[in-house]
Order: structure tokens, then C-alpha cells, then sequence
């Protein structure tokens, strides 16, 4: 695989909820507070990473978005809607934002058109050459959007919780990474495996779940450690800062750091 593509990374899953958004910007966060450069792609036109990375909607000052740099589909484009995270904190300048607008949606009904599934690797072309790592946030969908992604990047790390719809959803994304990859012109696509999310370890439902994890994944891809129900992190995401900037979003900030390294060694960095 090419290597440039390999260090891009979609988190997915097939339904909501999921902490896909909170694995972009804490993985983003620890990468950075490690001292690589990142790029973060939104691909959701619910735009919560972008606006919790601090790059914020302003409809009196347009500014450009993914879903321009789709649209035109020209090589490289993407370079000039690039944008600085917003956090305050020293490692935020090595983090740098493709910011989604609602507008994003447009582009589903240009599924049709030649080569369109592609069109995301296309305006990435060159971009993130210089970057360490890029991880791109997707819907909760498998749909024409999330099929831009999984063309354009190196592996797909799913994000679940413990509970039937969570894994379900998990199953379907390893399902068309296995079946689809060739179609979407990316035959080499890797199923990068599944972090347990949201757990409570006191509820039975949960604890059924995770038992489960092994057979139905593979031991080899659930990663660890997992990452529990945490108010703190609902706190960091609304308030649109890091989880290492407070008490209480410190412990998921380490979880985050621990998770971190272990895709450094899985795309080589």
C-alpha cells in the first residue's frame, strides 16, 4: 500500500452515537500532544469535529469546507480549505482541520457521476504528504459519503459500544471493508479492528457484549484498553476543548495516548 495512504485513517461505524467523533478529536489530541502533525477531515455534515476542534460556523464569513473542495474535485484542492485548529493549547498548532458544512450533503446526489467515489483522494492529492497522520470522521453511514472515505484512506478503525445496534453496526463496516474495497478502488483497504466504547463494566448487557467481542472480530482486533462512559468527555465535547485540558477528561486523554501509539505502529509512523 502506498505509505501516504496508509497513514490515513476513517473512524467509522454503522450507527450513531458511537464516540466516532470523540476517537477523531482525542486520538487527533494525542497524536499532537505526542508531537506529530495531523490532519483532521470531516466528513459528517453534522460538522462536530470541526466545530470541537474550534473551527466554528460563521454565516456571515463563508469559509471553505470539504464539501467545496469535493465539489470542484480538482487535484490537491483541498490544500486551500485547510484550517487551524482553534484550542488554545501549545500542541493544537501541530493539528490542522478540513472542516465539514452541512452543504457536504450536496454531494451525495452526485454519486453518479464518473469517478466520484474517488473525489476525496483526489483533493487530498499532495495535501497531506507532509503530514504525519491524517483521521477523517465519517457519518454513521455506509452510503455514498463514507464510501469517499474508505476510497481515500489506508484503514478503517471502528468505534462501538457494548450493545446490540453498536456491534451490529461494527459488523456491517467490516462486511463492506472485506466485499467492497475493490470497488471502490481500493482493494488493499484494511479492516484496522474495533475499540470498545462507552462502556459501563457494571451493566450485564455490556458485560454480555464484550464477551462476544473475540469470536465476532477476532481477538487480534479488539483494541485495548477500552474507553468507559465518562461525563468529563461529554463536558470536553460540548465545551470544545481538549480532554487534557480538564480533571476529569484527563484519564480519557491517557486512554486516548495509549491508543495512539498502537495505530503509530500500525500505519508505521
Amino acid at each position: 500500500m502506498n505509505p501516504r495512504k496508509k497513514r490515513r485513517v476513517a473512524l467509522c461505524n454503522n450507527k450513531g452515537g458511537t464516540m466516532k467523533t470523540s476517537g477523531v478529536t482525542g486520538l487527533a489530541e494525542a497524536f499532537a500532544d505526542a508531537g506529530y502533525s495531523v490532519l483532521v477531515v470531516d466528513m459528517d455534515p453534522q460538522r462536530n469535529a470541526s466545530r470541537r476542534l474550534g473551527v466554528p460556523l460563521d454565516p456571515q464569513n463563508s469559509r471553505p469546507s470539504v464539501s467545496d473542495a469535493i465539489r470542484d474535485a480538482a487535484p490537491g484542492i483541498a490544500a486551500q480549505a485547510l484550517h487551524p485548529c482553534g484550542w488554545e493549547e501549545g500542541f493544537a498548532e501541530r493539528i490542522t482541520v478540513l472542516p465539514a458544512v452541512k452543504a457536504l450533503e450536496n454531494r451525495i446526489s452526485e454519486a453518479g457521476v464518473p469517478g466520484a467515489v474517488r473525489r476525496l483522494d483526489v483533493v487530498l492529492e499532495g495535501v497531506d504528504d507532509d503530514i504525519d497522520i491524517t483521521l477523517v470522521d465519517t457519518q454513521p453511514s455506509l452510503g455514498h459519503l463514507t464510501q469517499m472515505v474508505l476510497a481515500a484512506v489506508g484503514g478503517a478503525l471502528v468505534m462501538s459500544a457494548p450493545e446490540y445496534d453498536d456491534v451490529e453496526g461494527a459488523i456491517r463496516v467490516q462486511e463492506f471493508i472485506t466485499e467492497q474495497g475493490v470497488n471502490l478502488y481500493n482493494p488493499e483497504l484494511e479492516f484496522l479492528g474495533v475499540v470498545p466504547t462507552r462502556v459501563r463494566e457494571q451493566l450485564a448487557a455490556h458485560k454480555y457484549q464484550l464477551e462476544g467481542y473475540d469470536t465476532t472480530f477476532g481477538v487480534e482486533n479488539i483494541w485495548q484498553p477500552r474507553l468507559p462512559e465518562m461525563t468529563a468527555i461529554k463536558e470536553t465535547n460540548d465545551d470544545a476543548v481538549p480532554m487534557r485540558s480538564t480533571p476529569g477528561g484527563r484519564k480519557m486523554a491517557d486512554f486516548f495516548d495509549v491508543h495512539a501509539r498502537t495505530l503509530a505502529k500500525r500505519v508505521g509512523l
